[in-house]
């Protein structure tokens, strides 16, 4: 894969981060820098502040494989200006994080450096907003592409903090070869890191305590995952031909409803994208998807 592994880092405590510069682009649009030890750098983040000013719920938006740079974020490529504009809600997407997959690294990275994104969105960021724009801890998380996995990662990390999440042609089961090599195209083959340094080897247990498809809640009163998923449909036969079902789960009230779809990427992805990082998809799988791009955005 792309780096060397680095040397081990530990986690920082939790707290102390803050806002430390902030830039008020528009009346419905400001730009904040949050300081974050466990990050150890301040990181950009965008918000749009409920339409009352008053306490209100917070939905965070997650950018795809590209971290939000070249055009690609939330405000960039869709309407959320607009759509926002007169609603009751904080909504806030953080920026940069490009090929991170939004998760806690095991070791520093030569290429990608400190990369803490879980303490940094679950356990920093989310009370320096609720204090500065009056959020009332009512707080749902979505995200598309590479985030479109990291939403099930990141409930699994913080399983009381979310009300709902949203993924947007997200890959929820990252532990099988298939679920890896799609991992290892953003992480190694865009961003020039080393998964390695993010979850160590193809082997090691983080694969597979970092995947929402075999970590759902069976019995645990605790929730330690996300318990009821309900699969979206998607709208066209092609679409519903690429979506990958979730297994079924039993719903009860209080647990998170987790809106699934895949309506432009497929995990697995196709023979060709596995062909490039030296693997093939397993016989009973092959029927399932067509063969051709789908690379992450």
């Amino acid at each position: 894969g792309g780096g060397v592994v680095g040397a081990p880092v530990a986690i920082a405590e939790p707290g102390g981060a803050r806002i430390v510069s902030e830039n008020v682009v528009a009346p419905t649009e400001i730009d904040i820098e949050v300081a974050s030890p466990a990050m150890r750098r301040s990181v950009p983040v965008k918000v749009i502040p409920a339409r009352s000013g008053s306490s209100a719920p917070t939905l965070y938006l997650l950018n795809g494989a590209a971290g939000g740079d070249d055009g690609s974020s939330w405000f960039d490529q869709t309407d959320i200006r607009t759509f926002f504009a007169n609603e009751d809600v904080n909504v806030v997407v953080p920026m940069g994080g490009a090929a991170s997959y939004f998760t806690d690294w095991q070791r520093t990275d030569p290429k990608l450096g400190v990369q803490k994104w879980a303490t940094f969105l679950t356990a920093e960021l989310p009370s320096v907003v609720d204090k500065r724009f009056d959020g009332n801890g009512r707080n749902a998380i979505a995200g598309i592409s590479m985030a479109g996995t990291s939403v099930f990662q990141l409930s699994l990390h913080a399983p009381t903090l979310y009300r709902a999440l949203g993924s947007f042609s997200g890959c929820a089961q990252t532990s099988d070869p298939a679920g890896q090599a799609a991992v290892r195209l953003v992480v190694e083959g865009r961003g020039g890191g080393n998964t390695v340094n993010m979850w160590g080897p193809p082997s090691a247990p983080a694969w597979s305590t970092s995947t929402s498809w075999t970590n759902r809640s069976q019995d645990s009163p605790t929730r330690s995952a996300p318990r009821c998923t309900q699969p979206r449909p998607p709208a066209g036969r092609a679409d519903r031909r690429r979506s990958r079902r979730l297994p079924p789960s039993g719903c009860a009230p209080g647990d998170i409803r987790t809106a699934y779809w895949l309506p432009t990427g497929r995990c697995p992805p196709s023979e060709r994208v596995l062909s490039r990082v030296g693997l093939e998809r397993p016989a009973q799988e092959r029927d399932e998807t067509d063969d051709g791009a789908d690379d992450e955005e």
